[in-house]
């Protein structure tokens, strides 16, 4: 099982912030362009700076969000918001997974095409600024995919907000 924390700054315009492993060091580090028609996050390797994941807001969206996850320059996942009646649903398209339990209070898991749980993302409460525990227990699945998936889900629920 693997750890990380995504801590992003209060009151950041561009969304630029870090991702911790278990022993408080930083992996990754999320760079954001300015959301003036929709936001794109890039995760980096802290290390080497090197682009490892984008996530991408579609450009018009007129009542779902609509975002897509590349890698190396292919698309590999679309996060979609559904209608529905109570809170948040999203359908993850291209990687098999669901998304359950969307509640920022508590968290949200994700799971694989067979039921087997994938990771947990915590929020924590009482900070700052938004501050999340990922566990990612499948550790056959390189966790900036799971980390990107996060940020897709953090920017809907973001976007539900304002």
């Amino acid at each position: 099982m693997m750890k990380f924390y995504m801590k992003q700054h209060f009151m950041s315009i561009r969304q630029n912030f870090e991702i911790y492993d278990q022993a408080g060091e930083v992996v990754f580090q999320v760079r954001g362009r300015m959301p003036w028609f929709r936001r794109q996050m890039t995760i980096l390797d802290a290390k080497s700076g090197t682009e490892l994941a984008t996530v991408t807001q579609a450009m018009w969206r007129f009542f779902f969000q609509r975002l897509t996850i590349s890698i190396e320059g292919q698309t590999v996942a679309t996060i979609q918001e559904r209608f529905s009646f109570f809170g948040t649903r999203l359908s993850i398209q291209g990687l098999g997974w669901t998304v359950d339990g969307i509640s920022w209070l508590k968290g949200c898991s994700l799971y694989d095409a067979d039921g087997e749980i994938i990771a947990t993302i915590r929020s924590k409460i009482m900070t700052w600024s938004d501050t999340f525990e990922i566990e990612i227990y499948d550790e056959t699945i390189h966790p900036v995919l799971v980390l990107a998936v996060v940020l897709g889900i953090d920017t809907v629920r973001d976007s539900a907000e304002s």
